[in-house]
């Protein structure tokens, strides 16, 4: 396609932008949201999975609310709803949508909006780090090898997950964030937390085989 033309901004404008950030060391990491898609809460528009298997694809409170019909959603996404990844086919439309990037695009690797909604595999919820969306996703051959990130929080039951994820999954890491601020300003103990913090966070993942690598240091986003 011709430049300017409304194709080269399509697939093939993506694909050789890629290649140009390439050429020049940029690394490209995807943020990707695979815990709420654009349906909203139960009385949101009907646009794919909710007409596919509303069941399968979706979390539900485990009883029928007092009016209305069927089971309100869960909501640990703050957007409506919550993806269902301790379903298989939920689990392998989020796993071949992330290999479509990687393999036709040649993106580096992804960050995962509210991540621990990825690793919420039992009946209650609860996050499990051996979860099989993770488990899947270190073991693909595919994107086990790219730079795989997590923000480690979301709205669910003890949501707040920093230095739980499994070795191999990096996290961002707010408490780095908090310490370096807190150094600027002078806090009570700043430059202590701000020692630890330049040492790798070890507090939060010297554990489980993580390198200090798995921390992403950020102090603004």
């Amino acid at each position: 396609a011709a430049r300017g033309s409304p194709r080269a901004c399509g697939a093939a404008g993506q694909r050789e932008a890629l290649r140009a950030l390439h050429a020049r060391g940029i690394e490209v990491i995807l943020d990707v949201v695979a815990n709420h898609t654009a349906e909203l809460e139960a009385e949101g528009p009907m646009l794919s999975l909710r007409g596919l298997c509303d069941a399968g694809y979706y979390r539900h409170a485990p009883e029928a609310p007092a009016r209305g019909e069927g089971r309100a959603y869960v909501n640990w996404s703050g957007c409506g709803n919550t993806l269902d990844l301790s379903n298989p086919m939920a689990q392998r439309l989020v796993l071949d949508a992330l290999r479509h990037w990687a393999e036709g695009y040649g993106v580096d690797g992804f960050r995962f909006d509210l991540a621990p909604v990825l690793g919420r595999d039992g009946p209650d919820g609860a996050f499990d780090a051996g979860a099989g969306f993770l488990d899947a996703l270190r073991q693909d051959p595919v994107l086990a090898p790219l730079k795989l990130i997590a923000e480690p929080w979301d709205l669910g039951p003890h949501g707040y997950r920093l230095g739980d994820f499994p070795a191999g999954i990096a996290e961002w890491n707010d408490r780095f964030r908090d310490d370096v601020r807190g150094a600027w300003r002078g806090d009570p103990q700043g430059a202590q937390r701000l020692a630890g913090a330049l040492l790798g966070s070890a507090q939060s993942f010297d554990r489980g085989g993580r390198p200090p690598t798995d921390t992403i240091n950020f102090v603004a986003a």
